[in-house]
């Protein structure tokens, strides 16, 4: 029963792409274009032949077919690689190491691909091309065909792996927008690439590929918004010009318009509406789905291991068959949970949510280093962000009052309890693993889309170090994943500075890399601004310290600033301003993503290190720079900053009676009345324009039984700490608060930086010098002999 049921997969993918279509490449060649090697040693030979005018069917104009021998075992070797009679052809001898492949980039090269090569770039998600790309592919042996697609750059690639079993018939694939992971701008894509590799031989006959066409009426397919397709576009039928049935006296309801509720029917619309679902899917389709889907349930009834995979026994012959057969089947059986929860979530049955969600996290527990395991893995990581985004949307839609099948609320109060935490921290497992490698495996991308929906209990600070270098891996998915977790790792807790120090080695800018470089160099920096915001204030100021001696900040905020766009929407930026930054609806290195990610690096140092921002604004920005960050911070970025500083005053509370602070939000100003022993303060600190690249206003109201000069000491110590310190206007006044209490405790000022309590530590100046009896705080003492080069009391110059 097995491999009927592999025939009725793919051919159901086919089913539901076929239409007229384009050729990326129909293989006719005359003569044959043929290449073959039979000598020793690394070799790398291409070869290319152009075709032009009206009856060209190769996208690009020019292919370049190429074939590679490395070393054979048992002699003679041979790769050989042909085009012919509308199919290519790749053999590579047993004993043989070797390759072959095909490439289009509209260029005539020599083997080398040429990553910008198809100009004008070819938008494969619009119209004429949307629908995806099919071919199909017959191997004597088990192989794995690999699909790549590149925009540009030889990093900016999308690809699409499955593993072929030998032995099998013609296997037809259909290769949709959402099967191609990477980073590769599907609207701008400038080549393409086939390649097949296999430990051992090859043998492989690939059909022509096509890119399908949009659907349309009149295409004898009934899709979203058609009620019938007849193939034509005649009036006078039963299905009109706009394929909508026409109604008359003797309709009849149809076996495929099976009734339903007015109420299941809006409830199922609500559902599919609020989960965003990537098409609208007909329900002669659905009925071709569920078929599969209840075939499929009918053969884990038969046989409960019928999806089970045993990666072990690929490598012994008497089971490998078997076994690649399985693992090709249990992929393909993932791409359609895939497309089932993606087109029409409330049509699943219970027991067909328990199929994906059982199997889900059975795939995911397989793992291994073979090409097999990782296709597996890959397709499995795929289906869980279809999941999870599929529940995410529903609970959105629980959440507005609206009512879903039974069905899906029994799947996400599964998903929630059991499935989810399982699924996540399996998927974890291969993330970390995958980033500790020192080379990206090619599956990476499908495990950070999946790892992104691991919950924050999950991540623990063990993996810190392997998330932080993952900021800046070569690749989108991954840095975005690591920011996602490492985000969720500052919301559980708080952090050390030696945690903080592991930031800076990566802070400095490379000003040779590309923009992928430069996008985790961005994510770094805002990174460290908020873990650095969680830290004590001792060792925020050893981290500043030790930043401000390097210029990395200058380096940072430049780049920050030569992204921002000059033009641009006080809206399109309200979400890139917030700590829990949207990164995956980011996920681009175009402009606009770059832009928005900017500008969430520079809301989170002006947060978290807004005395260093003030200071590079001051002091090294350029004339250019400075203008467009005080135009920035003005109109964007001021009132965040202002609301940031207010809801912590709003938030914090002290149950003294003799001190009270208040937060103004209409005149964004902080007030704060201190009364000691009949003595009433009363401090303003107002928050001036473009804050913080301005210092705030500090004013006094009454001051009661305190001298003036007293008083300036005190005004000054507030604007002096909150200008050099990176420190919130809240730990500003509560410094002086206890400036205050300690004053009128008798305790002296230290005669270093002439305030009670120090500005970082909160210490009391203790360290007396035993001649002149003056206080000194130890950490005034020791810059004072770090930088005098002696160890004598800086008043009475005598040996301290």
């Amino acid at each position: 029963m097995r491999a009927p049921v592999l025939v009725t997969l793919t051919a159901v993918l086919a089913l539901l792409s076929s239409a007229s279509a384009r050729f990326l490449d129909n293989f006719q060649s005359t003569p044959s274009l043929s290449l073959q090697i039979d000598a020793a040693g690394q070799t790398f030979v291409s070869q290319l032949l152009s075709e032009a005018g009206a009856n060209a069917q190769i996208l690009g104009g020019e292919r370049d077919l190429s074939v590679i021998f490395e070393s054979v075992s048992l002699p003679p070797g041979r790769v050989t690689a042909e085009v012919t009679g509308g199919a290519l052809f790749i053999s590579v001898n047993t004993g043989t190491v070797g390759a072959g492949g095909i490439v289009w980039d509209g260029v005539d090269g020599s083997g080398n691909i040429n990553f910008n090569g198809i100009q004008p770039p070819v938008d494969i998600t619009a119209e004429g091309y949307s629908r995806g790309i099919i071919t199909n592919v017959l191997s004597d042996l088990p192989t794995v065909f690999t699909f790549t697609v590149y925009s540009g750059s030889a990093t900016a690639k999308s690809s699409f792996s499955f593993p072929v079993p030998g032995g099998q018939a013609l296997i037809d694939l259909n290769i949709t927008m959402s099967d191609l992971v990477g980073n590769a701008d599907l609207t701008q894509v400038t080549a393409f690439q086939v390649s097949f590799s296999s430990g051992n031989s090859i043998d492989v006959r690939l059909g022509p590929i096509e890119i399908t066409p949009d659907l349309f009426c009149g295409d004898g397919l009934v899709t979203s918004g058609e009620e019938c397709d007849d193939g034509n576009t005649i009036n006078n039928d039963s299905c009109n010009n706009q394929c909508q049935i026409v109604t008359t006296t003797t309709t009849t309801t149809t076996a495929t318009q099976a009734p339903r509720t007015q109420a299941g029917a809006k409830a199922l619309e609500r559902l599919e509406k609020g989960a965003k679902l990537t098409a609208a899917v007909s329900r002669a389709t659905w009925d071709i789905l569920d078929r599969i889907m209840n075939l499929l349930q009918q053969w884990r009834t038969a046989d409960e291991n019928a999806f089970e995979v045993q990666p072990e026994l690929l490598a012994e012959p008497q089971h490998c068959k078997a076994q690649t057969r399985r693992f090709a089947t249990s992929i393909e059986a993932s791409r359609i949970f895939r497309h089932c929860v993606e087109l029409s979530p409330g049509r699943l049955t219970a027991e067909h949510w328990d199929l994906i969600l059982c199997n889900l996290v059975a795939w995911l527990e397989v793992t291994g280093d073979g090409v097999l395991v990782q296709a597996l893995s890959s397709q499995a990581c795929l289906l869980m962000e279809s999941v999870a985004v599929c529940f995410e949307h529903i609970l959105q839609t629980v959440a507005s009052g609206a009512s879903v099948p039974a069905s899906v609320t029994k799947a996400l109060r599964e998903w929630q309890d059991f499935f989810l935490p399982a699924a996540a921290q399996q998927v974890l497992a291969l993330f970390i693993q995958a980033c500790e490698q020192k080379a990206l495996s090619t599956h990476v991308d499908s495990v950070a889309l999946a790892v992104r929906h691991a919950t924050p209990d999950l991540v623990t600070i063990d993996y810190f170090p392997v998330l932080l270098h993952g900021l800046a891996q070569p690749s989108v998915a991954v840095q975005s994943s690591c920011y996602s977790l490492l985000m969720k790792l500052h919301s559980q807790r708080g952090f050390s500075g030696e945690q903080l120090c592991e930031f800076l080695p990566l802070l400095p800018v490379d000003k040779n890399k590309d923009s992928l470089a430069e996008r985790g160099s961005m994510l770094v920096w805002a990174c460290f601004c908020s873990y650095f915001k969680s830290t004590e204030q001792e060792q925020r100021v050893d981290a500043t310290t030790e930043l401000s001696a390097s210029q990395n900040t200058e380096n940072l905020m430049s780049l920050v600033f030569r992204y921002i766009p000059q033009e641009y929407r006080n809206d399109a930026f309200d979400s890139a301003l917030h700590t829990v930054f949207p990164i995956w609806d980011n996920f681009s290195l175009d402009a606009e993503c770059m832009g928005l990610l900017a500008a969430h690096a520079y809301s989170r140092a002006c947060l978290g290190l807004p005395a260093l921002v003030r200071r590079w604004w001051t002091d090294a920005a350029s004339r250019q720079e400075a203008q467009r960050a005080e135009q920035f911070t003005m109109r964007v970025l001021q009132s965040l900053v202002a609301e940031e500083e207010l809801r912590a005053v709003e938030a914090f509370k002290d149950s003294s009676e003799d001190f009270k602070i208040r937060a103004r939000k209409a005149a964004k100003e902080v007030a704060a009345t201190c009364t000691i022993d009949n003595s009433t303060l009363e401090l303003t600190v107002a928050l001036m324009p473009a804050h913080p690249l301005r210092n705030v206003s500090v004013t006094c109201g009454a001051r009661l039984g305190i001298s003036a000069a007293l008083w300036k000491k005190w005004l000054l110590q507030m604007t002096t700490y909150i200008s050099n310190q990176n420190g919130s206007i809240l730990e500003a006044v509560l410094i002086w608060k206890k400036n205050i209490e300690k004053h009128f405790e008798g305790i002296e000022d230290c005669t270093i930086c002439y305030a009670v309590i120090h500005d970082t530590n909160y210490q009391l100046p203790d360290k007396k010098c035993k001649t002149c009896r003056n206080g000194f705080h130890a950490a005034c003492l020791y810059k004072w002999f770090k930088n005098s080069g002696q160890s004598s009391c800086p008043l009475c110059r005598n040996l301290f």
